[in-house]
């Protein structure tokens, strides 16, 4: 019986209670095999690629998509932005186990190409409840509406609408997400404006420069717009509804007096 093919990478997301922050924190494991390893992972890439392939894991989502920049993972691994791009391309060659482990693919981004890294043998798991050693110590707050959360539900509302995927700028992006809309708008609400600002935007918005809407734009101008849409409607509707009501109370009072003939 042929052996089964271990994954290679584990990478984990996982949300447990922080007794610093006194809530629900996220964040992302990564574990190399230790067959793997002993199988001569790190012999075959190379101490050098193998350093770059922890730092291009480190930049994955839960969708098992990588978006660092070669710029990036110069700094994190100390190589020149040469020698990264050297060893990208002589990684994505390399097989192990008879298969390879990297994978990229270039998209569109504002400018240039952008890389999205992808790994092959690799295993992504999202654990979402708590640790229980962890509950039985301290309270489980429910999860609040994340910066993250909100680029997810970003990016599939945008691909549903144009068809294709929106290429973030995380460390950028999330933070305006954080500070510009996270403390003002819920989530049901922010959900709503996202719809709207996506849905809308090509026939209200868009320009020949600006032809399709960005995080960006959301944290600036596009959110007030759509949520000041949004209200308009809410608005709209709560009338609708108390017109509703008031016919509905006036026709079973109108029953009422036709039982006694008056």
């Amino acid at each position: 019986m042929a052996d089964k093919i271990r994954p290679v990478l584990s990478v984990d997301f996982k949300k447990e209670y922080s007794t610093l922050s006194d809530g629900i924190e996220e964040s992302l494991r990564v574990c190399v095999d230790a067959h793997a390893i002993q199988a001569g992972l790190i012999k075959e890439l190379g101490a050098n690629r193998f350093a770059l392939l922890m730092a291009i894991v480190s930049y994955m989502d839960v969708d098992g998509k990588c978006f660092p920049s070669q710029r990036k993972l110069a700094d994190l691994t100390g190589q020149s932005p040469t020698t990264v791009n050297k060893n990208i391309n002589e990684m994505l060659e390399i097989k192990f186990n008879g298969q390879h482990i990297l994978r990229r693919e270039l998209v569109n981004g504002s400018k240039n190409k952008k890389s999205i890294y992808y790994i092959h043998q690799g295993k992504v798991t999202n654990t979402d409840a708590v640790d229980d050693s962890v509950s039985d110590l301290q309270p489980v707050k429910a999860k609040k509406f994340n910066s993250r959360d909100v680029a997810n539900y970003w990016a599939e509302v945008y691909k549903a609408t144009f068809g294709q995927g929106y290429t973030f700028n995380y460390g950028k992006e999330l933070a305006m997400i954080k500070n510009k809309l996270i403390p003002n708008y819920d989530e049901q609400t922010l959900k709503a404006v996202i719809d709207i600002a996506i849905k809308n935007y090509r026939e209200k918005w868009a320009s020949e420069k600006y032809p399709l809407p960005t995080i960006p734009m959301l944290c600036s101008w596009l959110a007030n717009t759509a949520f000041g849409m949004y209200k308009q409607g809410s608005d709209k509707a709560e009338k609708l509804e108390k017109r509703i009501e008031t016919a509905k109370a006036q026709d079973d009072t109108d029953r009422a007096l036709d039982l006694f003939d008056i």
